[in-house]
């Protein structure tokens, strides 16, 4: 009996794993086909002034100089990775502000700073006729069920994300930095 009940807890505990290793490793495709953005509204642009800030996109610009849009926005994404820490408490949202060291800030801070950190780039590459930088609020759908209808708190009322679209090619490149940081989803999906 002990030895049926021993593989029965062996073979849970295999298929448990192999369950969460499979949810890891598919969670952009999983989060892309479950979850879609819908947009309610879209926030003005913040520009970078801060001169630490200028200088250190300056500097990765200069080593970049053949970067196409895609490097350009994963390299936005990281830095703010690097610099900020998510919170749903009270925060500053001024990417001038949080881009230095380990601040605080919640999806409209992360979505500001990704904003601000593209056009920075775009401007100095002299691609603002090129490519469309746009910060927007939205909601959230989960199989087509607004998520946000479940919550009270005022943060949860909306969620900010950005849309980068190659005036060109028509290319779109929809992104939440904020879930790109904690869960490792590149891409989202927009209705």
């Amino acid at each position: 009996m002990n030895a049926k009940i021993s593989r029965f807890f062996k073979r849970s505990f295999f298929a448990f794993f192999v369950l969460f290793v499979a949810i890891f490793c598919f969670r952009g495709p999983l989060y892309h086909s479950m979850v879609a953005y819908q947009e309610i509204d879209q926030r003005n642009s913040i520009s970078i002034k801060n001169p630490n800030i200028q200088q250190a996109l300056d500097h990765w610009i200069a080593d970049h100089k053949d970067a196409d849009l895609v490097q350009i926005i994963h390299f936005a994404a990281s830095y703010c990775s690097k610099n900020l820490l998510f919170t749903l408490g009270k925060c500053s949202m001024d990417p001038n502000n949080i881009l230095i060291g380990k601040n605080q800030t919640n999806c409209v801070g992360y979505s500001a700073s990704l904003h601000a950190i593209v056009s920075y780039i775009l401007a100095k590459k002299g691609w603002t006729t090129k490519v469309k930088c746009e910060h927007k609020v939205g909601q959230l759908y989960f199989f087509k069920i607004n998520l946000h209808q479940f919550f009270k708190d005022p943060a949860f009322k909306d969620h900010d994300y950005n849309v980068i679209t190659d005036l060109e090619t028509k290319e779109r490149y929809v992104i939440d930095p904020t879930v790109r940081d904690y869960f490792g989803v590149k891409w989202v999906r927009e209705w």
